[in-house]
């Protein structure tokens, strides 16, 4: 091997570490973006516990709270839908760069092995 070879497979070790660590971060950024909303759906379904609880322990519910709680019951139920939906966006983009980083860290492998080779 000669160095002008050496000094080849050397920047494509740096090129390829770089797309490595690029796709590394694109999944880290996907990845929290996934648990946000995992963790907004938490919260709003520990809400509509807490909520329907508060009508399961009372004896009686004035028509003013029981509307307020209906209406929010529905409010949570199309905010459910909305997080569920952008929770299968943000997983399928998680999936896309899963994908990325899996290429990333074959180039990245591929040319360190015929640099070590030489």
């Amino acid at each position: 091997m000669t160095k002008r070879d050496k000094a080849q497979l050397d920047a494509l070790c740096q090129i390829t570490e770089i797309g490595w660590a690029a796709a590394g971060q694109g999944l880290r950024d996907a990845v929290a973006a996934e648990r946000e909303i995992s963790g907004k759906l938490a919260a709003l379904a520990q809400s509509r516990h807490s909520n329907l609880g508060s009508l399961n322990g009372a004896e009686q519910v004035d028509s003013g709270t029981f509307q307020f709680i209906s209406d929010w019951l529905r409010w949570s139920e199309r905010e459910r839908q909305r997080l569920n939906l952008e929770l299968a966006r943000r997983r399928a983009a998680l999936e896309a760069e899963q994908a990325k980083a899996r290429k990333a860290f074959g180039r990245r492998e591929a040319a360190r092995q015929l640099r070590d080779r030489g």
